[in-house]
This record gives structure tokens, C-alpha cells and sequence, in this order.
């Protein structure tokens, strides 16, 4: 599987939020939309953070729609004006655990760590059908 997302992470007082949005496809032929979101623990080094960006990801997942439902992630952030993400990821599907990461290019400030709790929506474009 392979994302493409616009992501937003945000940072305040030990609580991270996540809100992403993009494409996946699968060595299947497979192609659909999604929306992922949630909370969890943040801890910022430097400064308030926050960061939005492109992101390219990749997981075991055989096809999309095991990309549906909850995941915890990982992420740590930095940046002056521009900078980033490494991003890591896992959770449970129909065919077996899903592991995953990625990263993200684009405005960040700040230096930061969340551990995130998501929901993950996924649209197959190729069945029609939506999967969370």
C-alpha cells in the first residue's frame, strides 16, 4: 500500500490532535480516498507545534481497505518555518496486523513527539464500497 495525505498535527500542552486526508493505492490496482482522525499524547521539546504537510506512505497492508480503522501512531515532528515528520504506524485488520511509516515534508515549527490514537475511513474508488 502506498498514501499520499494531507496531514495536520497539532501540539498543545501535552494533548496531540491528527487530521489527514489523501489517496491510497495497492499493488492490486486498488485506489481510494480517506480521512483519518484523533488524539492522544504529545510532548514538545521546543516551542508550540504544529505542522502541515505532504506525506508519502507505506504499509504491509494487502489492499486498501485493510487501512480502515483504528491505528496507533507514532510521530516525531521539527521545524523552523519548514521541516517535518517520520511517522510509524499499527493496527489490527481482517488479514492480520497492519505495520507501516512515513514521512511528511512541509511547514512545521517547533520539535515534538505524539503518540496518536486514529480512526481511519477509506472509500474504495475500484468496489465502491467505504470501509472504517
Amino acid at each position: 500500500m502506498f498514501g499520499y495525505a494531507l496531514p495536520s498535527v497539532v501540539t498543545h500542552f501535552g494533548v496531540a490532535y491528527s487530521l489527514s486526508g489523501g489517496l491510497a493505492v495497492d499493488i492490486h490496482g486498488n485506489v481510494g480516498a480517506y480521512g483519518t482522525w484523533g488524539g492522544g499524547f504529545g510532548v514538545r521539546a521546543i516551542g508550540e507545534t504544529e505542522g502541515l504537510g505532504v506525506t508519502v506512505q507505506v504499509s504491509n497492508a494487502p489492499t486498501i481497505d485493510q487501512l480502515s480503522g483504528p491505528f496507533n501512531n507514532f510521530s516525531v515532528h521539527g521545524g523552523d518555518g519548514f521541516g517535518g515528520s517520520l511517522d510509524v504506524f499499527t493496527g489490527p485488520s481482517s488479514m492480520g496486523q497492519v505495520y507501516g511509516g512515513g514521512i511528511t515534508i512541509g511547514e512545521a515549527e517547533g520539535v515534538s513527539g505524539q503518540d496518536i490514537i486514529t480512526e481511519t475511513g477509506i472509500y474504495n474508488f475500484n468496489s465502491g464500497g467505504f470501509h472504517n
